[in-house]
């Protein structure tokens, strides 16, 4: 074999070496990655790209309330910057506070602490433990405040509750409107059932139904 030939076949060998070791490292790379998936307490399918966590919780939390940090996010376009341990879901909610749940819907906003959507379009719960269910632009502004659905509603009386229906106004501590349109409930304690323009405007003054009607109520103390 001459000189030459021999070079060649050596500068072979040295290449075919190095693609070897090459091979063996990646192995043992594969080898230590696959060692450490088994020992973590979830499974991935590639496949269906799910990833599957059984028989352990999952904690998200931050114990320092750090805004932005904590929260479990579902969905496109939502705003959690200023939010912490809170979560969202649906498309394009914003959580703005501690402890925020917005379950579903789209442009929904939930603010302050506990506040708590449920799914609508439009809805905002910014008050403490507040609550909007459902509906379209309704919204509870005051601590403990609910409305359910409807919309156009809005709850600002401490506790206060709308049930449904179209522009409603719940401003009286611990009143309700269940429905109806354009009813206006401002005594503390007073309650409308439904019907149209009516007002419920002292303590404990309740409309059953009807439309235009004023009850003033009862002057109790």
């Amino acid at each position: 074999m001459s000189s030459n030939n021999l070079q060649v076949f050596m500068d072979h060998l040295r290449t075919r070496q190095a693609a070897l070791d090459q091979d063996l490292k990646d192995m043992g790379m594969v080898t230590s990655q696959h060692a450490v998936m088994q020992d973590l307490p979830f499974q991935m399918d590639p496949v269906r790209r799910t990833i599957t966590l059984d028989g352990w919780n999952l904690n998200v939390r931050s114990a320092s309330r750090q805004m932005g940090e904590g929260n479990v996010i579902v969905g496109v376009d939502h705003d959690s910057s200023k939010a912490d341990n809170s979560f969202i879901a649906g498309e394009a909610n914003t959580a703005n506070g501690e402890s925020v749940a917005i379950l579903g819907g789209w442009q929904n906003h939930g603010a302050n602490h506990f506040s708590t959507i449920l799914g609508g379009k439009g809805n905002t719960a910014n008050a403490g433990y507040a609550t909007v269910s459902g509906g379209v632009n309704n919204t509870a502004h005051q601590h403990g405040a609910s409305v359910e659905g409807g919309m156009s509603n809005v709850a600002v009386g401490d506790s206060s509750s709308v049930s449904g229906g179209y522009e409603n106004i719940v401003s009286g501590t611990w009143s309700a409107v269940n429905g109806g349109f354009k009813n206006h409930a401002s005594g503390e304690s007073a309650s409308i059932g439904g019907g149209t323009d009516n007002l419920a405007t002292g303590k404990g003054a309740s409309v059953a139904t009807g439309a235009d009607m004023v009850v003033a109520g009862i002057a109790y103390s």
